[in-house]
């Protein structure tokens, strides 16, 4: 689980500091934080405040897969997903995932400018001498329908839909957005990595990867694409630079659930949204770590009871679940 960073003991962490990868990492005394510590986050452009901190943290994609809907609840799944926007059906296959069976696709298409694809088969289903037919389908939500959409939103359609159809949740996206270029330590981290101080992960792609007068540019790759759970961090032009947690299988399943049944404990629409923010920061967060391996003499000791976290990860962790607890959204 993610959590500030509040020891008040002279228990001291690590941080990795921007030289060569080749040197020694330094100690550090532990992070004191204030509200004044994130004013650097704000937007540099003509954002006003409250735009920037209501997409601070964000869904950014869904997959979801239903079988054997009637028509009638077919026909209300289009009716809310698209809520009179306009649509375009496409009469052809639709096969979403190369890796699916190739039995595995979808007969039409219903599409709509705002990032919704909605992929069908219709099937006939004797019953004794009626027939009837059931539809199996696939929805994606892309990070444009999303990004319409406040926080609250998000999750109240996520709820919506969780209570009135049964889903399987194959892939769902979290993004971070940093328009200061300066919240994600995206250089500390490639550098931890090389000195094996990751947890949740083995792997990384720099392919991507450079870094122009001291600030990152392009892609980092951070754990396996097949894996359940794969995360990059790449430049949205000048704009911004995201954090994008994808989860799959078990992990985007178990988010779904989770954000579904939020609102069950939470009635007030900010309290909600808080803890909508702090679950999407948990899940985008928490897989990965990065901490101080130099005295575990035995592979087998290395758990994450016996480390401490890196400075610069744990800063990374509390700066984010500050910056959640102290914005102010709308209730829309």
């Amino acid at each position: 689980m993610i959590k500030p960073n509040i020891q008040s003991s002279n228990k001291q962490l690590l941080v990795v500091e921007n030289c060569s990868s080749n040197t020694t990492l330094s100690l550090h005394n532990t992070l004191s934080l204030t509200t004044n510590s994130f004013n650097y986050l704000l937007p540099t452009k003509t954002y006003s405040q409250f735009k920037f901190l209501k997409n601070f943290i964000h869904l950014d994609y869904l997959r979801l897969s239903s079988n054997n809907l009637t028509k009638k609840s077919f026909d209300s799944l289009v009716d809310f997903v698209f809520d009179k926007q306009e649509t375009k059906t496409i009469n052809k296959p639709w096969h979403p995932d190369p890796k699916m069976p190739q039995s595995k696709k979808y007969q039409n298409i219903i599409t709509s400018s705002s990032g919704i694809t909605l992929g069908y088969t219709k099937k006939a289903k004797n019953r004794g001498k009626n027939i009837r037919h059931v539809y199996d389908i696939m929805l994606d939500l892309s990070g444009a329908y999303f990004a319409k959409l406040s926080l609250l939103k998000q999750q109240k359609v996520i709820s919506y839909l969780n209570i009135n159809w049964t889903f399987k949740c194959h892939r769902i996206d979290v993004a971070i957005d940093d328009y200061s270029h300066k919240l994600i330590p995206v250089i500390e981290m490639k550098k931890a990595f090389k000195l094996g101080y990751n947890f949740g992960f083995s792997v990384i792609d720099d392919s991507y990867f450079k870094i122009t007068d001291n600030q990152f540019e392009g892609t980092l790759a951070i754990g396996s694409r097949r894996s359940s759970l794969f995360i990059r961090i790449y430049t949205k032009g000048k704009d911004f630079v995201r954090y994008e947690a994808e989860l799959k299988r078990q992990k985007a399943q178990g988010l779904f659930n989770q954000i579904a049944n939020l609102e069950v404990d939470k009635t007030l629409a900010n309290d909600l949204i808080v803890s909508f923010a702090i679950v999407l920061a948990e899940a985008a967060l928490s897989s990965i770590d990065f901490r101080n391996k130099d005295n575990i003499s035995s592979q087998k000791n290395m758990t994450k009871k016996r480390t401490d976290r890196l400075f610069f990860w744990q800063d990374f962790i509390d700066k984010v679940l500050v910056t959640i607890d102290n914005q102010l959204l709308d209730n829309n």
